[in-house]
């Protein structure tokens, strides 16, 4: 028997689709935790079905929606100051299995190492990889180990470094959200975990996928491209001025050229009359120079250990 308080932290907005099975897998666990839900003002009946099926879930409800990542701040800070040992980041729509939460505890206890362990991610129906994790478990992103191991069934290590796995399912000892923190406020919607990744590497700390249990992550498996491309190119110049990993000379060399590659688009743009598109890379560049106190502020409190952001 361990002793450890383990707390899952799950941000819900317009889940119904998803968080009644989601969260019945999670009362389902054969390791007890503790779970925090936070609603990011949903408009349906999400709050609903946890607060009359689920009561015995804490539940705060946001008065705005904060996005992924500034609500997952609200509930690791809640999980930390109850004491917590182990924080889960769970999706509205992941459903774990009975030893997901057990397995995790007992590989990451065994890994000390790690900073965030993941369980496989399989797609909604348990049928099949889900589609962005298969992705990013194979090399040059992962050793070429984890793939065998699925394929071949040999040679069984409890957790295999990867470079990046989403946050659908992030396992993470305390010591890790107070060295590193939580997620950076800058990021609203998409790109927050891919940044937290690079904070860890920044920090030398690592990321792994364990194979001795699984999640389903019951969404598109090609994401919703339409609301992913919205605001696309705003977050790849984001992502890449943000990026710690960047001596500052290389900083200064991507910054030139991303200038140079948008003065080019913009043009093509204007010249083959898609005057949107031109007017959407302009206004991101003029975005990123208008943030770029934030952004210098953000950087130096991501190089600093500590709970940042929480």
């Amino acid at each position: 028997m361990h002793n450890k308080l383990i707390y899952v932290v799950v941000v819900t907005y317009n889940g119904e689709k998803w968080i009644r099975e989601a969260l019945n897998t999670l009362s389902e666990s054969a390791l007890q935790v503790s779970s925090i839900i936070i609603d990011n003002a949903s408009s349906d009946s999400t709050v609903e079905i946890i607060s009359s099926e689920f009561p015995e879930m804490n539940l705060i409800t946001l008065d705005e929606n904060l996005g992924f990542g500034k609500a997952n701040n609200v509930g690791i800070r809640y999980a930390l100051d109850a004491g917590a040992d182990y924080v889960f980041l769970m999706n509205q729509d992941v459903y774990i299995k009975p030893d997901t939460m057990d397995v995790l505890l007992n590989t990451s206890m065994k890994n000390s190492d790690y900073s965030i362990i993941s369980p496989i991610h399989l797609d909604g129906r348990g049928a099949s990889l889900d589609h962005n994790f298969s992705v990013h478990i194979t090399p040059p992103k992962a050793s070429v180990d984890l793939i065998s191991f699925l394929y071949l069934k040999s040679n069984e290590e409890q957790v295999y470094q990867v470079s990046y796995v989403n946050a659908a399912a992030w396992f993470m000892p305390k010591e890790t959200l107070l060295r590193i923190g939580g997620f950076d406020p800058l990021f609203s919607h998409y790109g927050e975990d891919e940044h937290y990744a690079a904070r860890l590497n920044f920090h030398d700390e690592k990321m792994g996928v364990t194979p001795l249990t699984s999640i389903r992550h019951d969404r598109i498996q090609f994401g919703n491209v339409t609301r992913y491309k919205k605001g696309l190119y705003y977050r790849q110049l984001l992502m890449g001025i943000m990026d710690v990993t960047k001596a500052p000379k290389e900083l200064f060399a991507w910054f030139c050229k991303q200038t140079a590659k948008n003065i080019f688009l913009v043009t093509v743009y204007f010249l083959t009359m898609r005057f949107a598109k031109a007017v959407e890379f302009h206004c991101s560049y003029l975005k990123i120079i208008g943030k770029w106190p934030a952004i210098s502020k953000s950087r130096a409190i991501n190089k600093r250990e500590g709970p940042s952001w929480l």
